[in-house]
Parts: structure tokens; sequence; C-alpha cells
């Protein structure tokens, strides 16, 4: 091999500064890489592009028909069929013919391997003119996966479809969309990982399909997404950010490009969800895209947003409180929040939230409650403080309620069998995807009697 790369060397040193090297299951890693003598293996070409880089010279591996765990030789139960691992930094431009149709398409497929189809991890690749598919596995049959200080480019006529664990997973590494299409894709298309950076200049991420959340982007917390322009349509998901989601801490940055007509069942927003304490912006109506800015927080309701990153929502909250002491020694109960919270930038909001409550206590046996919360948020929206004010009444479990005609009788339930108070509520509250409050409550029950009491809720929106 090093004897054909110093012929080759010297030859592509007289014309150009790239060398191009054929690869095709058709034919045999002893050749010469050219193309009437095309190399077998996508790893002995690649092999070879490494070489190349010791005389300072690129290298276009160009893909003729279909290469597959047959043609690669990889035995199947791998995790990966295609690798691309520590290649140095000079890029490696992995394509297929521009507008090959029929038997001479480039295709890396990962059919029939139960594996993830491309792996790569310190290297820089770029795909052109060619369709990576067949990922198989619902936890490895990605696409794509990119670790590990890796960067890897989709540029014109690079496709990811058809992969059963997801398009793409970018971890602590780069991925740049270029001009290519992540398309039909089940898991998600692109998930962009806790240290992962996805950049959309041009192309298309369209019609993949989840059933958790996110269906053309996930931006996990720490992750990063910048999109300045290509379109983002038709992905859909069973629950929110039919196009993108942001999950809390993560970071979505859109000053150009078309996020629209995605699908989602959860979420006043289906384009784009954004958790609370998800950085970021993403542009307004009449600023030239049909994106709009989604839920900070908030699986219903709805939402406005401004380019000066006002925001609000109406959240609608569920959960489970325990408290004590007094005015129950125990109590156990089920509360539904609603209101309306207002973000003032990326750092902090208000909520200003109506809440009913029912439940059962000892010794009393039924409760209720109802009244308001005021809750404030910092760090990121993660970190907040509460004040409510609202009445509680708890329910003689040994006085049975007189119903309208007993023993001759119409009256209803008399006075005394009910408990009553009113309550003032200082709550320290934490908030990432579900809301854990710790409470003191101060209960007033008549102008002589007041008492503490202490308590827990979880509540999930």
């Amino acid at each position: 091999m090093l004897i054909l790369i110093l012929a080759c060397a010297v030859c592509a040193v007289v014309s150009a500064q790239t060398m191009n090297i054929y690869v095709s299951a058709r034919g045999d890693d002893e050749n010469d890489g050219s193309e009437s003598a095309p190399i077998k293996t996508l790893k002995e070409a690649v092999l070879m592009a490494v070489l190349l880089d010791i005389f300072d010279m690129d290298a276009r591996i160009i893909v003729v028909g279909t290469l597959n765990v047959t043609s690669e030789g990889i035995e199947p139960g791998d995790d990966h069929l295609f690798h691309f691992m520590d290649t140095g930094d000079r890029q490696i431009l992995i394509t297929g013919k521009p507008g090959a149709t029929g038997s001479e398409r480039a295709v890396l497929s990962g059919r029939d391997s139960g594996a993830m189809t491309v792996y790569a991890s310190n290297t820089n690749i770029r795909f052109e003119n060619i369709e990576i598919s067949g990922g198989e596995g619902d936890v490895i049959g990605l696409g794509i996966g990119i670790d590990t200080g890796a960067n890897v480019t989709l540029g014109p006529g690079a496709v990811v479809r058809g992969n059963s664990g997801g398009g793409i997973y970018v971890g602590d590494a780069a991925c740049i969309i270029n001009g290519g299409e992540v398309r039909d894709n089940s898991n998600t298309g692109i998930i962009v990982g806790e240290k992962g950076v996805l950049t959309m200049r041009s192309g298309t991420i369209r019609d993949n399909r989840t059933s958790g959340n996110a269906g053309g982007v996930y931006v996990s917390s720490g992750g990063r997404f910048t999109m300045s322009g290509g379109t983002i349509t038709g992905n859909r998901t069973s629950m929110a950010g039919g196009g993108v989601l942001v999950r809390s801490g993560g970071r979505f940055d859109q000053t150009g490009g078309t996020i629209s007509s995605n699908t989602a069942s959860q979420g006043s927003n289906p384009n784009i969800f954004r958790e609370q304490g998800a950085l970021g912006s993403n542009l307004t109506s009449g600023s030239g895209s049909t994106a709009s800015s989604g839920s900070s927080g908030s699986s219903s309701g709805s939402s406005s947003s401004s380019s000066s990153g006002f925001d609000w929502d109406i959240p609608i909250y569920f959960g489970i409180y325990l408290q004590g002491l007094n005015l129950n020694t125990a109590s156990l109960g089920f509360p539904l929040q609603l209101g309306v919270e207002f973000d003032f930038g990326s750092a902090v909001s208000l909520a200003l939230l109506g809440e009913i409550a029912g439940g059962v206590g000892a010794p009393y046996l039924i409760e209720f409650n109802y009244g308001g919360m005021a809750e404030i948020y910092f760090m990121n929206k993660t970190i907040g403080l509460g004040f409510g004010i609202g009445a509680h009444n708890a329910l003689l479990p040994w006085l049975t309620p007189l119903l309208p005609g007993s023993n001759g009788s119409s009256s209803s339930m008399s006075e005394e069998m009910l408990i009553g108070a009113n309550y003032i509520r200082l709550a320290v509250i934490f908030r990432k995807d579900n809301k854990l409050s710790l409470y003191g409550q101060y209960y007033n029950s008549g102008p002589s009697n007041g008492s503490w009491g202490l308590g827990l809720s979880w509540m999930f929106d």
C-alpha cells in the first residue's frame, strides 16, 4: 500500500493536492483505489487517507454503490459497522458520484448488522452525495454516532434516513448540517448530548418520529444547537417538542431558517418546546421565519414571546403533598394548580397560581384546601421562593354528615363538624422537570388560636 501511495502521491503533487480513492463492494483491498481498480472496504480506504496525510495531502473517498455488513466483512453483533477513529485533524471527504443512480448510488447501509451504521471518534469527516441508513436497534441503531472530539459535517446530497435508533447522536463532539438531510428516522432525528454541539446552516431535518420527546432535535441539558438556516418540518412526537425540544440547561439559538408544520401531542407549541431553564432564543413571528417561541415549562396552555426575551405561559400542575403537626397531625392530599407565569429573560420568572386540593388526614378524616401562590425563580429558573394564602378545612371522622331528611329532619351538616382555618405559606421550591416544594404554614383558626405546620409537595406539569 505504501508503494501505491508513494506513486500516487508523486502524480498528485504534479496535478493536484487531493487524491481520489474509489471504494466499491466489487473491488479488492489489494487494488490501487483508482476508478478502474477500486478498493473493497471503507476501512481500507480510510487507512489510505490517513497515510496520505503524511504527504500533506487531502483525500476524497468516492463510494460507488452500496457498502454493507457483507462487503465490509463485519460479523453481526458488533456495535458499529463503519468506524472512523483517530484519523487526525485533516478533514476526509466521503462522497458518492454526484447525480449517481441505480447500482452506482452511494449508500452506507447498516441493514442486517443489528448495529449503528457509522461511528466517529477523534476524526474530521465530511459526507456528501451519500445515504447513511439501516441502523438497527432501539439503543445502538443510530445512523451516525459522533463522540470524543469528532467533527462530522453533512454537506449537499448527504442523507441520514431510515435508522431505527435515531438519526444522529452528538456526544462530546460537533456536528454541522450544511446542505445535508436527516429524515424518516425513528427515535428522533438528532439528539444533542450534554457536551454536544450541533450547528445547522442549511439543509433539512424532516419527517422524523418518536414516541418520546422531540421528533426533530432533542437538546440535552448542557448541549448546544445553533440554527442560522435550513428547515425543520414534518417531524412528530407523542409527547412534547415536535420540531425542537430544549431541556433545562440546554441552549438553542435560532438566527435564521424555518421551523414549521411539526406535530406534538403535548405542549402549546408543537414546533419548539423549551423547559424552564432552557437557554437561548428563537425567532419571533415577523422576523423572516414561521418559527415561534414554545412554552417554557408547561405541557398545556398558551404562550407569547418577544425579541426582548420576555415570555409567558399558562402552566397546569398536578401533584401530591404530605403535611403535618397542625392543623392536622398528618395528612395526604392531591393539589391542582393553575395560573400564569412570566419569564423575564433566561434567569428570572414569576408565577401567580391558584390552588385547590383534597385529601385525607389523621385524626381528621377528610380535608380540602383552596388558595393562591406567588412564586419567583432564580438560578436559571430552577430555584425559587413562594408565598401563599388560603383556607384549610377538615371534617371530624366521628360525626356523620346529616343528610337532608335523615330521621325526619331536613337539616344538613352542622357547623361544628368542620374545623376551619386560614393559612399563610412560605416555601422553598426546586424545579427542573418537576417541582418540589418544602414549606411551612401558619394556621390561624381564631382570635386566640394559631399553630405551625410543615409540608412537602411534589408536582408535575
